[in-house]
């Protein structure tokens, strides 16, 4: 029985429709309206058909029938003045309040004909991925540590290289004292450091979990599928691996919903295309840019002062874009114009220093420890790169090996002076994704 279930996770179900969606809230109505309302939450447990729309009317029935029993029971075993049973009498009382409520009880959105809930909302990855699954193992890992534990992760995510995800330096005492109070972005930066820092601190089997979920994140977080067929295959692998690693480590993981909409990602990658696409969530940065123009505004009018500014913005975005202007300050027509070529978007150019020759390694060579693709870095080949900002494709971020080479905690930072260092170091590139 425990394995059925288990294979379960693996494989999506029969897809559920709207139809059938409508049909399970309609036996719920007419099992409430013969007189048990409470009996239609089971239905709904059994069916896994709930709307919450239909749920405020069903606990109104719920209320007066549970009302008028209280009476009966005060009453007695006597009829009602109408000479009918308790029950009829509970039946009567709820098709009532049933005439009396509006047509369509149901969720509105079940009655849109080109949309259906069941198969039009896809996976949103934010709660799934970060505030999910990430979220979930981060709190497990730093929970299993004991206060020697808790210091060395401490000190590994305070002294990780973080150059090349673009963000600031972590801050390992937040992220390992408050790990039950993070957000997203915060998980963000995990995600992508966790190989590094979590190799020791944690049993082998959760480890090999997050192998799996590091290197499926990726190929969800991608913003460009090249070619569907193979990345759909690669990305079913990686659901596959990711899920099976999950079953090894502790099936009581599949308990939580989020794992299971792994095994739908595939078909709405599909269907919707790349799911950063969709990642609405996103979006509510967006507020922080709303609250800073009311914070700087007079306070008299902050939805007018809040316009004025965002129509200003659009404004210079149109002119540096090579917009045209057709009238003048005053609203008169004018002939056409447009923003010198002075004014434009400026290109940046960027020097950026190279500490060492970077050399990477085959694609099948890949650290035995940590299982992150390796390369290797000649320390005395320091030389200047300029390029312009609109000529990078990619940062890619290293780490030094400190599994392989067994490095101790000294809470201090190796700093190379002008000493001569001919050996060469192998480090470990660790994941990196764009949000």
């Amino acid at each position: 029985m425990c394995d059925e279930r288990a294979n379960g996770h693996f494989h999506t179900g029969t897809p559920r429709t709207k139809e059938k969606t409508i049909t399970d809230l309609a036996a719920q109505l007419k099992r409430a309206l013969d007189g048990a309302p409470s009996a239609a939450d089971d239905m709904a447990t059994e069916s896994g058909s709930k709307d919450k729309y239909f749920q405020h009317f069903l606990d109104k029935l719920q209320a007066a029938a549970s009302k008028l029993r209280d009476e009966q029971k005060e009453r007695g075993p006597n009829p009602s003045e109408a000479g009918i049973s308790k029950a009829e009498e509970v039946k009567n009382l709820l098709r009532q309040l049933r005439i009396e409520m509006p047509d369509n009880i149901f969720n509105p959105v079940l009655s849109i004909s080109d949309f259906d809930a069941n198969s039009d909302t896809p996976v949103e990855i934010l709660h799934v991925v970060l505030l999910g699954v990430v979220k979930y193992w981060w709190r497990d890992a730093v929970s299993r540590q004991t206060s020697k534990g808790k210091e060395e992760l401490r000190a590994r995510l305070s002294s990780v290289d973080v150059a090349g995800l673009n963000t600031p330096p972590i801050c390992g005492n937040t992220d390992v004292q408050y790990a039950g109070s993070l957000v997203g972005r915060d998980f963000r930066v995990i995600l992508q450091v966790a190989l590094v820092v979590l190799h020791g601190l944690i049993p082998q089997v959760h480890y090999d979990g997050w192998v799996a979920l590091c290197k499926l994140t990726p190929l969800m977080f991608q913003p460009v599928i090249e070619h569907l067929p193979t990345y759909l295959k690669t990305l079913d692998d990686a659901v596959f691996d990711f899920l099976a690693a999950t079953a090894l480590w502790n099936t009581q993981w599949f308990n939580k919903p989020k794992f299971h909409l792994f095994v739908h990602i595939p078909e709405h990658v599909r269907r919707f295309g790349p799911l950063i696409l969709y990642a609405t969530k996103s979006f509510e940065s967006y507020n922080l840019v709303i609250r800073l123009r009311s914070i700087h505004s007079t306070k008299h009018a902050p939805s007018l002062d809040i316009g004025t500014v965002f129509s200003h913005l659009h404004a210079i975005r149109h002119l540096v874009s090579g917009g045209y202007v057709h009238r003048d300050t005053d609203g008169n027509r004018i002939s056409p114009r447009q923003a010198g070529r002075e004014v434009s978007i400026c290109q940046l150019w960027v020097l950026h220093y190279v500490p060492g020759l970077i050399q990477f390694l085959p694609n099948a060579d890949v650290a035995e420890i940590s299982r992150l693709p390796s390369c290797t870095v000649q320390l005395d080949g320091h030389q200047m790169v300029a390029f312009k900002t609109q000529e990078l494709v990619c940062a890619v971020n290293v780490n030094h090996n400190c599994a392989a080479h067994q490095c101790q905690t000294t809470r201090t930072r190796r700093v190379l002076g002008e000493v001569r260092v001919d050996d060469s170091a192998s480090i470990l590139t660790s994941i990196l994704i764009r949000f």
